[in-house]
């Protein structure tokens, strides 16, 4: 995916929310660098570069190394206090694989830095989960996983990873799971990953990067192995589709499309959930 028009004022609006977080909201010189800063960039790089830009100036130039840092372990400890409702209704379920699916999705549309809490009973997650794909490679994954002996998922954010790893506790094959090396955003870095109990039913590596999404310029080898080698890859949300969907192996991207470009692109409408190969 190529820059647009549409991504410019979206950068600068994230900027902003990251400014505010950390007390910043009115220091015009800083807001005139990101500006600067993502007026430089090639249009023919994707919308994650300009994140992944406007993070790191802003790192930069506060000395604020990771300002989502509490927030990124409060989101965690949210999602595992649902985690064992999560669990029942993959139990009680017909199909564990598909509602195992659709949890992941569902972390990947909530977002807990925003809600502040989630307080979820049996009904209301039942609720929550009540949507079908508009596009669903269900039975395609099923055939691949017949055949496959490893997959890696590239995670997404903090508190989603909880809802990932009830898919991943659904799959009996080697599993990896890609998390960022440094902050960017309330992505999931290595720093947090000991409390998401992860570890207990997959082998965690790093990127290499702090960026959004996957720019392989930056990622470390062992990660291109792992990705080069997994029979399966499962990218999760918006940057990781962004950077993924136009490389030559084959991907599943699971997400929820929160933004109309992202949702063009992959022939949904905004708000859609989508689990396909781009």
């Amino acid at each position: 995916m190529k820059i647009k028009p549409i991504c410019y004022p979206c950068a600068l609006n994230f900027a902003l929310r990251t400014m505010n977080f950390i007390g910043e909201g009115g220091n015009i010189e800083l807001m005139r660098k990101v500006t600067r800063g993502i007026s430089d960039i090639r249009p023919e790089l994707t919308p994650a570069h300009l994140g992944t830009l406007v993070n790191r100036i802003i790192r930069e130039e506060t000395g604020v190394e990771d300002p989502y840092k509490d927030e990124k372990k409060r989101e965690n400890r949210i999602a595992l206090e649902v985690y064992p409702l999560l669990k029942r209704y993959v139990e009680r379920s017909k199909d564990r694989l598909l509602s195992a699916l659709k949890i992941s999705a569902v972390g990947n549309a909530i977002d807990l830095g925003v809600s502040g809490k989630i307080h979820l009973d049996f009904n209301e997650i039942e609720k929550e989960l009540d949507f079908d794909f508009r596009v669903n490679r269900i039975t395609y994954f099923r055939e691949k996983l017949l055949n496959s002996k490893s997959i890696l998922l590239v995670a997404d954010n903090a508190g989603e990873i909880i809802f990932d790893r009830i898919l991943l506790e659904e799959l009996k094959i080697k599993k990896f799971v890609a998390v960022k090396t440094g902050p960017v955003i309330n992505d999931i870095t290595i720093d947090e990953i000991d409390e998401t109990g992860i570890l207990e039913t997959a082998e965690v590596i790093e990127t290499g990067s702090d960026s959004l999404g996957i720019i392989f310029e930056e990622v470390s080898d062992t990660f291109k192995e792992i990705y080069n080698a997994s029979d399966i890859v499962i990218a999760k949300g918006h940057a990781n589709t962004e950077t993924l969907i136009d490389e030559k192996r084959e991907i599943f991207f699971l997400l929820r499309a929160k933004c109309e470009y992202v949702a063009d692109y992959l022939g949904i409408k905004k708000f859609d959930y989508y689990f396909g190969t781009g």
